[in-house]
């Protein structure tokens, strides 16, 4: 049984170096993740940062998503009449 996990830890950690040896950038995020790095507060953070970003920015899409409801509102009225406006200013 001692074999079977020694052999387990071995695997591990040969899969951890060559993940580290292969994708720095991409270790560093994963071991963030689990913990395992000395700076996992600042992905916590960073996974915050990113969920408020894309909360404004959902806000901001339907924000301009009901201006250009209004402007399509306004430019296919029939009663706007935009072309005989162009025609008094020129």
């Amino acid at each position: 049984m001692a074999e079977v996990v020694l052999s387990f830890l071995l695997v591990a950690a040969v899969v951890a170096m060559v993940l580290a040896w292969r994708s720095p950038s991409r270790f560093v995020q994963w071991a963030r993740v689990l913990g395992l790095s000395q700076n996992s507060s600042s992905a916590v953070s960073e996974d915050l940062a990113a969920r408020e970003r894309l909360a404004e920015l959902e806000k901001e899409n339907a924000e301009i998503k009901a201006r250009l409801q209004v402007l399509e509102t306004i430019v296919t009225d029939s009663s706007y009449e935009l072309d005989q406006r162009i025609r008094k200013l020129g």
